[in-house]
């Protein structure tokens, strides 16, 4: 202690020098581990800038980022443009009372439609017909499921009619859509097919299928499919199965126009009989054209053209709520 009072100032300074030397050997250590630190930063700054480089998909550059502003304009203009095309078909909002007296008319007015396109033979086997809709045609309680979306699809199937009828075609077989409420599930049948709805959440739309199934000839399925297209609600004709019709002598279904279109030639090749009576001559039908010159100036004709029967398979696209 004797020493430490005689060389006072030294032992102060020696206390400082230690204490200094022991802060710069903390602030070292520090400084390393904050290095150290910084170091693995940056190799993975590395190796994400790496990565962008090598990586397939466009590099984010500025010339690129404006690319993709334009781009994503020019994708909303057509989107905007497009929205004409998927008109949703109008419905009514109704539950109730009051979907009871739209189910009526809407019924009524869609039998009146193919009554008018059939003959008045017919029209008797139409008073029934409920357009796929048979499981709500004489309810006053609706299960779930009923609203809104079955008078949606009322709408839309009033929506495919109206095409439809204006176009004179041979016979309707049926009409079919897709399980919607727990009355339609209960019910089963031939009102419905088996494509479930489809929703696209990204393109925020909900697609309803419809199948559709006649008889016709060609000619007037090109003027459906042409009259479909150019609909202003979003129709759309997925699939489409042709086959020959079927003959048949039974009584009408619902739906039928047994009749063919007026002023339609009944055409054959020669030598071909009308349907169900035998060949008269069963040369063949060359030997008309190689024999002798025949005696007759009718023209020869060269296409018989069967009524075809066809199921459309359709999609009615409308934006999602």
């Amino acid at each position: 202690m004797l020493w430490i009072k005689r060389n006072l100032f030294l032992a102060v300074g020696g206390l400082v020098a230690v204490l200094l030397l022991g802060g710069g050997v903390f602030f070292v250590l520090s400084g390393i581990q904050k290095n150290n630190e910084m170091t693995t930063k940056v190799e993975e700054l590395k190796g994400a800038l790496t990565s962008f480089y090598s990586s397939p998909e466009p590099f984010p550059s500025s010339n690129n980022i404006e690319t993709a502003k334009k781009q994503t304009e020019l994708l909303r203009e057509a989107a905007a443009k497009s929205k004409k095309y998927f008109t949703p078909v109008p419905s009514e909002r109704v539950t109730g009372l009051a979907f009871r007296t739209y189910r009526d008319g809407t019924l009524a007015e869609l039998r009146n439609m193919l009554v008018a396109a059939t003959s008045p033979q017919s029209a008797a086997a139409l008073k029934t017909y409920a357009f796929s809709f048979q499981a709500q045609k004489d309810k006053a309680e609706f299960g779930a499921g009923t609203f809104p979306l079955i008078p949606e699809q009322m709408a839309e199937v009033k929506a495919i009619c109206s095409i439809l009828f204006g176009v004179r075609f041979q016979r309707l077989v049926n009409l079919r859509r897709a399980r919607v409420s727990e009355d339609d599930i209960r019910l089963g049948g031939t009102d419905y097919h088996a494509v479930a709805i489809e929703t696209n959440l990204a393109a925020q739309v909900v697609s309803n299928p419809y199948e559709i199934t006649i008889n016709c000839y060609t000619p007037e399925l090109a003027q459906i499919m042409s009259a479909f297209s150019a609909s202003p609600f979003g129709m759309t004709l997925k699939a489409i199965q042709v086959d020959p019709a079927e003959a048949s002598t039974a009584a009408p279904t619902p739906g039928a126009i047994p009749q063919p279109p007026p002023n339609r030639p009944q055409m054959r090749p020669p030598g071909r009989p009308p349907l169900g009576q035998p060949a008269a001559n069963p040369r063949p039908p060359m030997a008309a054209a190689v024999g002798k010159k025949q005696g007759t100036d009718r023209p020869v004709v060269m296409l018989d053209e069967r009524p075809l029967r066809v199921t459309m398979l359709l999609y009615v696209i409308r934006p999602l709520k």
